[in-house]
């Protein structure tokens, strides 16, 4: 991705996942309860979203048949060694989603979202791996900037474990409480740790999932929609294991308490439900052609972007908190940003350009 070209590209794919990540961030944040609590079960919402996804790719590969351009239809021949590849990103992508919900409970929002940057530079890393693609130094350090942008941002001023056991201190004091205090601590060490683990997994398996998806759509003439039915034919199969095998692990009266039941999955789909389902498809399209025309960073910049941007649309629209941090990372995020992507001869004129020469002094 070179040239004017290549920046317009990743201007008008970028515009378009922020605008979906943002519409639909906005539209869960509008079907939240005021207890933070939803009133429809979020496994069926992901099973829904990749359907959708299957749905849409299908629709879109058989107007490509049907109505072809110039280049004439695209071959319908089905790709067994592909579609086998296409398992890799598909179980990776499962995999990420499942473990995320581990994360959040072991560590808390906080610093879920603290450890989740860590995707930043080891997408970065593996794209020069994988994809071959090398960045300038300038470049790496606009990622690791942008990294740690996102860190700021996230850091609510006091990053603490939530949803782990504390201990209630007892009427006497001595060993009895010392003793329950350091075992207390111990537990939150161990989660802290075991967190951690499942956040470098996290990170591992979301950034291979997206440069590899990269590298199958680079390096295969098929049509980029029949490649995104096989990626979604495969998280489709996964979720759907994922599904069955929560509900059998959950009891009659927990189904009750998470307001949903397994011969009713749409219960709670309101049409807000719906826009946020179609975005995330619409999402998961506009993903695979960014992949093909441009690259995983552009990904990577919307995704970090559409962080800064929701958290300000959710101000407006819901008065919700907007931190000093918040603020102070998107700044951050502009500058890594407009660096990035800004010609390097550009960045190394001479403020004379802008200022016009300094004129010279005269003695008083």
């Amino acid at each position: 991705m070179e040239g004017q070209r290549g920046l317009s590209l990743a201007f008008a794919f970028g515009s378009a996942l922020l605008f979906c990540n943002v519409g639909s961030t906005i539209v869960i944040q509008y079907t939240k309860n005021p207890d933070g609590s939803f009133d429809y079960d979020k496994i069926s919402v992901v099973v829904v979203t990749e359907l959708a996804k299957l749905f849409i790719s299908t629709i879109l590969f058989t107007k490509a048949v049907v109505y072809p351009g110039k280049d004439g239809p695209p071959t319908t021949k089905f790709n067994l060694d592909l579609f086998m590849r296409m398992s890799v990103p598909g179980l990776c992508y499962a995999l990420s989603n499942v473990l995320t919900y581990s994360a959040v409970q072991l560590l808390g929002s906080t610093l879920f979202q603290l450890f989740n940057n860590m995707k930043i530079v080891l997408t970065a890393i593996l794209f020069r791996m994988i994809i071959k693609r090398s960045l300038t130094v300038l470049q790496w350090g606009c990622m690791v900037l942008l990294a740690l942008s996102m860190c700021i941002a996230s850091d609510s001023g006091c990053p603490s474990i939530d949803n782990l056991p504390t201990s209630t201190k007892p009427s006497s004091t001595g060993s009895s409480y010392d003793n329950t205090v350091a075992v207390d601590q111990e537990k939150k060490d161990g989660h802290l740790m075991y967190g951690f683990v499942i956040m470098v997994t996290i990170s591992i398996t979301a950034s291979l999932a997206g440069v590899y998806n990269e590298f199958l759509l680079k390096n295969n003439k098929e049509h980029p929609m029949m490649q995104n039915m096989m990626l979604y034919t495969w998280t489709v199969i996964f979720c759907f294991w994922q599904y069955s095998d929560t509900y059998q692990r959950i009891s009659g009266e927990d189904k009750l308490n998470r307001n949903v039941d397994i011969n009713d999955v749409f219960r709670g789909f309101t049409p807000a439900v719906w826009i946020s389902i179609f975005l995330h498809a619409i999402y998961g399209q506009i993903v695979s052609l960014t992949f093909l025309y441009c690259d995983n960073i552009v990904k990577v910049y919307a995704n970090s972007v559409a962080v800064i941007v929701s958290a300000g649309m959710e101000y407006v629209m819901f008065d919700t908190a907007l931190s000093a941090n918040m603020v102070m990372g998107g700044m951050i995020t502009a500058i890594s940003t407009y660096v990035y992507y800004s010609d390097p001869k550009m960045l190394l004129r001479s403020d004379t350009s802008i200022f016009g020469a300094p004129k010279e002094s005269t003695n008083v």
